[in-house]
């Protein structure tokens, strides 16, 4: 029979577990309980574990560590760079994906660029592999557990590297709910309730979560962490201390030594691995030393040997401000929840750092020594909440007292009446979507169970916010602030729904979101409620792929030209209006080679307005409109007037031809001033003008009411009725004012709430 196990994929370590008459931590092929979540490559050869520890003493550059801190992320994530700049820490490459996008990213072993899902699925198919020889016997299916504070990309792709491996991935469960369980806090009865803090310290990550268990249903009321603080830092600390004494004692600077970066980097490699050692030593023991024998030499090949002891009380003054720290993320976390250290009724104690006596005993003075939960081991406790849960969740449920196999509906067992863990979950935020105004608007409530069992629609519903709206835009987020794009909420992803053309403004739309057993959104469904059965295609933009650049490309065009309006003239903003349409439908019907050029004609259309244009072409264009003018309004204009106007004109244009800048400015102020002393004719050029430029725009109402005043304004003054002139022009002026008056509205594709009273 087909096994299922649990795994714990940490940060720095890695631990499996069975379920089966009893639970057990299962080992590796190196007969560890613990593999290290490290890889490395040497000629050619994957190794995984305890093998790639020993080579990335050789082989620093090929030998990737701390892998999951890169799960998910985007090579443009501050995180995925804050790792890159680490360069003692990590010697291995971080760069962008082949397609060149910021939106994943890959890291590089062995000359070859790998995926983090990649990496992620390396060790996971050895911890496959490893309990296979141990079990005798295929394992098909496994728990995996990710941290609380796991986006849905982070998720998705921890399931995609557990199918990589082979592994049918049962369910992915939260980290601080799996520690739980394995302290027995998931049999509780239907009438208790529990407040539990878990302070997971980790190798590489401090992770606190607040958890309210009501029988079996777990609630996570707030989490916080820290992902640079963790045993690696006591490490470093002790590295340092180490170093000091090696410069006082033997008065050697190794920064100073001259040697190749290559032989210093292995050796603070050997340092930190005997560093470690020491801080597990220190947690039984009052002084262990460290002890790096034949790694160093100097310039003259000689052997530099390190010897150094180190006292738990001089490890305790090292380590000191990061404990504090961490209780300064606990209070945080206490404070998220609103919840007091009183209402905590268990610390459970998880991830090797939480064995230094120091540690324990500022939670201790914290919270209460009764409260402290440490009878299981923290460095496995993680894995063995998933092995209870593998075992439950499989096709067959092996019972763990006696054995017998049972369906995968029992609740109890068939022989012996074993009652099996059911677990449930409820949300500890808000899922919900973005809307016009900015507004976040709330689906799925806090508290909602999970998974769901039918797509949660909102009590109200939304609405198309113009007509013939092209596309729908859907930003799902979870989170608790009202405003929408504030840091507080996760972008979960983006919909876009494409519209057929002629909707009316205020068309029904209708959002239904659902969550998978892992909280991942995977029930999405959008209708547009417009009275037609017509299938419309919906793009769910993840932060990868063409579509998603091309997407974001049009948004920030949008938001410039918004931003640029003003400064436009009426033939650039009726050019950039048409463009942005095709645009649109380019995106809209996939043909994304046409899209991009349009996007960038529209982006050099933006990046020209606002820039001056030169004094000669200004004054080019005042004497075109002046010629224009004269010949076509003459009889407005007094015949002495046409001879100034008409001379000023040639002034200017010679100016122009000798390119005298300076004069062709002077002579073009001057000629506009003399335009605005014939008002009658000029305002008549005025309005031509913009009735031209609205009727480009596609604003054919507001150009017809121009015009039509114009019409009136000429025959009043072929007539010689300066009452009936002026009477249009003020009417001309005041449509003109409506006109400039406007504003772009961008199309962002949101939907409006439709309030009820």
């Amino acid at each position: 029979m087909a096994k299922a196990i649990g795994i714990d994929l940490g940060t720095t370590n890695s631990v499996m577990t069975l379920q089966a008459r009893g639970l057990s931590v299962l080992q590796n092929a190196e007969n560890e309980e613990v593999t290290r979540s490290m890889v490395s490559s040497y000629r050619g050869e994957t190794r995984v574990g305890l093998p790639a520890v020993h080579n990335m003493v050789n082989f620093p550059k090929d030998t990737i560590i701390s892998i999951k801190r890169l799960m998910g992320r985007a090579y443009s994530d501050p995180k995925v760079q804050e790792l890159k700049n680490k360069k003692d820490f990590v010697f291995y490459e971080i760069v962008p994906p082949e397609d060149g996008s910021q939106e994943s990213m890959r890291v590089v072993m062995g000359g070859k660029a790998y995926s983090p899902v990649d990496i992620s699925a390396m060790i996971l198919r050895k911890l496959k592999n490893d309990a296979e020889k141990r079990l005798g016997d295929k394992v098909e299916y496994a728990v995996i557990t990710v941290p609380a504070y796991f986006s849905e990309k982070q998720k998705e792709a921890t399931r995609k590297a557990g199918w990589e491996a082979g592994l049918k991935v049962q369910r992915l469960l939260a980290e601080p709910t799996a520690a739980a369980v394995a302290y027995g806090m998931n049999n509780l009865d239907p009438s208790e309730a529990r407040t539990l803090l878990v302070y997971d310290f980790g190798g590489g990550t401090l992770d606190i979560s607040i958890l309210q268990v009501v029988g079996s249903i777990f609630a996570e009321l707030a989490n916080d962490g820290d992902l640079w603080l963790g045993g690696d830092n006591f490490d470093e600390l002790l590295v340092g201390v180490a170093l000091d004494k090696l410069k006082s004692t033997h008065d050697l600077d190794l920064d100073a030594l001259v040697i190749s970066n290559e032989r210093k980097d292995r050796f603070k490699i050997f340092l930190r691995q005997a560093a470690e050692k020491a801080k597990i030593a220190l947690s039984g023991g009052s002084k262990a030393p460290i002890v790096v024998s034949g790694a160093l030499e100097d310039e003259n090949r000689n052997p530099i040997d390190v010897d150094v002891e180190i006292t738990r009380a001089e490890f305790e003054r090292l380590i000191t401000p990061q404990v504090q720290r961490s209780m300064e993320i606990v209070e945080r976390a206490l404070e998220k929840a609103r919840v007091s250290r009183e209402q905590i009724d268990h610390v459970l104690l998880v991830g090797g750092s939480t064995s230094i006596p120091l540690v324990q005993r500022y939670l201790a003075d914290y919270f209460g020594e009764g409260k402290l939960m440490r009878n299981l081991d923290p460095m496995k406790c993680v894995a063995q909440g998933a092995g209870i849960m593998a075992a439950v969740l499989g096709e067959i449920k092996e019972c763990p007292k006696c054995g017998t196999a049972n369906d995968s509906e029992t609740i109890a067992c068939s022989k012996c009446g074993y009652i099996f863990t059911v677990l449930g979950n409820v949300t500890g935020l808000p899922y919900g979507i973005q809307t016009a105004g900015d507004v976040f608007d709330i689906i799925i409530p806090v508290g909602s169970p999970y998974p769901s069992p039918a797509p949660v629609k909102p009590s109200h519903p939304y609405r198309t916010k113009k007509d013939n709206q092209r596309r729908i835009k859907i930003p799902v987020l979870r989170g608790d602030d009202p405003v929408a794009s504030s840091s507080k909420n996760e972008l979960m992803r983006t919909l876009w729904l494409v519209l057929p053309k002629g909707l009316s403004r205020g068309t029904p739309v209708e959002v239904a979101l659902g969550l998978s057993q892992d909280e991942i959104l995977d029930h999405i469904h959008v209708r547009v409620l417009d009275g037609s059965s017509r299938p419309l295609e919906v793009f769910s933009d993840r932060g990868e792929g063409e579509r998603v650049l091309i997407e974001a490309r049009i948004e920030e065009g949008g938001r410039q030209w918004a931003e640029k309006l003003a400064k436009a003239d009426l033939n650039t903003a009726a050019r950039l209006e048409t463009l942005y349409d095709e645009i649109i439908e380019a995106t809209n019907n996939e043909n994304f080679a046409a899209a991009k050029e349009k996007l960038r004609e529209f982006e050099g259309l933006l990046a020209g307005i606002g820039v001056d244009i030169g004094a000669m072409r200004k004054a080019n264009n005042v004497c075109d409109f002046t010629e224009v003018m004269v010949d076509r309004y003459k009889y407005l204009i007094p015949a002495d007037n046409i001879y100034k106007l008409n001379r000023k004109v040639e002034e200017v244009r010679n100016s122009i031809k000798s390119g005298n800048e300076a004069a062709a400015q002077e002579k073009m102020e001057e000629l506009e001033k003399m335009l605005y002393e014939n008002k009658p004719a000029c305002y008549l050029m005025i309005l031509n003008n913009a009735a031209a430029d609205a009727r480009e725009r596609g604003q054919v109402a507001e150009a017809e009411a121009i015009k039509r005043v114009v019409h009136q304004a000429e025959a009043a003054g072929q007539r010689d009725d300066a009452d009936a002139f002026w009477q249009a022009i003020n009417e001309g002026g005041e449509a003109l004012g409506r006109l400039t008056d406007q504003k772009l509205e961008i199309d962002d594709g949101t939907v409006e709430r439709v309030k009820s009273y």
